[in-house]
């Protein structure tokens, strides 16, 4: 999995996810097919309790 967290690099890095806490990036759910995900969200989502 490639996480990229600079805005610059995210499609050129071929991101999986982009991590933010940017309130106006949140507000998009994805951008280009890439999910856009809070960190805690990141988190949960890829690093789940067990």
């Amino acid at each position: 999995m490639r996480v990229v967290l600079d805005v610059n690099v995210w499609t050129s890095a071929k991101a999986n996810v982009i991590v933010t806490g940017d309130l106006d990036l949140l507000i998009f759910s994805e951008f280009q097919g890439i999910p856009i995900l809070k960190p805690i969200d990141f988190i949960s989502r890829y690093f789940p309790a067990r």
